[in-house]
Parts: structure tokens; sequence; C-alpha cells
């Protein structure tokens, strides 16, 4: 039996580093979704950090639609292997049936991540560096859910305050979704 600390480094150090390689993949996969401009340096970011992995999966696996195939299928394969270490390494029993729903979640939960940033740095950007090259990337990430906003809301003495429903949203979504799955995924586990 491995000691407490080392078990519970160990859990931080998985769940950290792959956890930072799962959101720029998610990133790749949602920029490619709203066909961001290749050569925005978020993009480039992104594609240039998860290529090696990608580009040989992706030539078997087509786009479908605007979505990358190859990138939802390394980020829920990505996703499974974290939760499978963890399981082992916590003693626990893995489950196949919990494993992918704790995979799924955590794929719904990076998608609401990568929003939320969006609109946080979108509306920090749009007051400090209105003609950043971010600016435009991040309002095409963000506007699957500002735009139905901001036709009901509008500017308030010129200015947008889509934000703050916006993020009220995306946190109501992650306690209404992503914790139930988290919660049901967990229980597999335990059996």
């Amino acid at each position: 039996m491995m000691p407490e600390t080392i078990r519970i480094a160990l859990v931080f150090l998985i769940n950290t580093l792959l956890n930072l390689y799962l959101f720029v993949l998610m990133l790749r996969a949602m920029l490619e979704l709203v066909r961001a401009n290749y050569f925005n340096p978020l993009t480039q970011f992104s594609v240039r950090l998860t290529h090696h992995l990608i580009d040989p999966i992706r030539r078997r696996l087509p786009n479908f639609y605007n979505i990358e195939t190859a990138s939802v299928v390394v980020i829920f394969a990505i996703a499974m292997i974290k939760f499978f270490l963890i399981a082992l390494i916590n003693g626990e029993l893995p489950h196949v049936g919990g494993i992918s729903i704790l995979a799924l979640s955590d794929m719904l939960a990076l998608i609401i991540q990568i929003l939320t940033y969006a609109i946080l740095i979108q509306a920090v950007l749009s007051f400090v560096q209105p003609y950043s090259p971010l600016v435009s990337t991040l309002s095409l990430l963000a506007s699957p859910i500002m735009q139905p906003l901001r036709r009901f809301i509008p500017p308030i003495a010129g200015l947008d305050i889509t934000p703050i429903p916006a993020l009220i949203f995306l946190q109501l979504l992650s306690m209404l979704l992503i914790n139930p799955l988290m919660t049901l995924g967990q229980g597999f586990m335990i059996r």
C-alpha cells in the first residue's frame, strides 16, 4: 500500500497534467467547430501542441460536419485513461461504465470551462485591448451563448452586460448537468 501523501501527490500530478492537455485538445476541437482563423495565435497554439497526436488519427477519422472527430475521440480516450489511473491509485476497481460516464462529464466540463474563460477574457480584453487578435477568436467561441442572450438583453448605456447572465447560465449548467453525471460515474466506481 502506498503512503497517503504519495497517493495524493500522484493523483494531483496525473489530474493536473492530463487536465491541461485535455483543455488544449478541447480548445482545438472547439476552435475547429467555430471555424476560427487557422493563423490566429490561439489556434496555432492549440494545433502545435496537439498535432503529433491528432494528425495521424485525423487521417483515418474524417470530420463530421465541423466537428473534428479525431480530437473528440482522443479527448474521450485520454479522459478515460485519467480516471482509470486515478481509480487504480486510489485502490478502486475501475469500472468501464463509470469511467465512460466520468470521461463524458469531464468533456462537458471542459466545454463549459472554455466558454467561461472565453467570455471572461473577451470581456476584459474589450476594455483593455479591444483590437487584440484574440478578441475575435474568443468572440467566435462564446457566440453560441452570447448571441441568443444579446437578442433579449440590450446594452445598457452602451455597456454590454450579457457576459453576466452567460456566466450564470454556464454555472447553472455545470451544477445541473456535470455534477449529477460525475456523481453517477463515481457511483459505478464504488460498486
